[in-house]
């Protein structure tokens, strides 16, 4: 058997392999293929701040994979407003809660919570944008699984969200 890297393809390709009995070793001529294409699809809608409507993406069009980092991006947003992005498992429920959930009863008309929250982390605001690194572990059980995000510009706005399939 071999075993080759496809970076046209982005993915793993095997070739042959045997199957062995106590008559020998029978050469299969087999090709098996592992590969799941890191993605980051948009979903849903932000809300308005007075800097304009903001907008989640990944920064340079990378894609979540495992083993490195991702950089996620919201902009426009004030300058001044702390910015968070929100991590979550789920983008149907979240605490008996369906989502999306509309955020007029907390004072931010218009806006809603597209994704379940199950992990917090601070972004970094600058030049009207804010970011936050996230580092996608190096562990073969994450391949194929979804993890959505979306960013909470703190009382102003909402971005859309985002999943994020980890792929190799």
């Amino acid at each position: 058997h071999d075993t080759a890297y496809d970076a046209q393809r982005d993915a793993v390709v095997l070739f042959g392999g045997a199957t062995i009995s106590f008559a020998g070793a029978r050469p299969r001529d087999e090709t098996w293929e592992l590969s799941v294409e890191a993605a980051f699809d948009r979903f849903g809608h932000g809300c308005a701040t007075p800097a304009g409507m903001p907008a989640l993406a990944t920064v340079d069009g990378r894609r979540p994979e495992l083993g490195r980092a991702l950089v996620l991006e919201v902009a426009p947003v004030p300058a001044t407003a702390p910015t968070l992005l929100l991590i979550g498992l789920d983008d149907q429920h979240w605490g008996g809660v369906s989502l999306p959930f509309d955020l007029d009863a907390v004072g931010m008309p218009g806006c809603g919570l597209l994704v379940a929250i199950d992990a917090v982390e601070p972004m970094t605001v600058a030049g009207g944008a804010a970011q936050r690194t996230l580092q996608v572990p190096l562990d073969r059980g994450l391949l194929g699984q979804s993890v959505f995000v979306q960013a909470f510009v703190a009382g102003v706005a909402t971005s859309d969200a985002g999943r994020l399939l980890i792929g190799n």
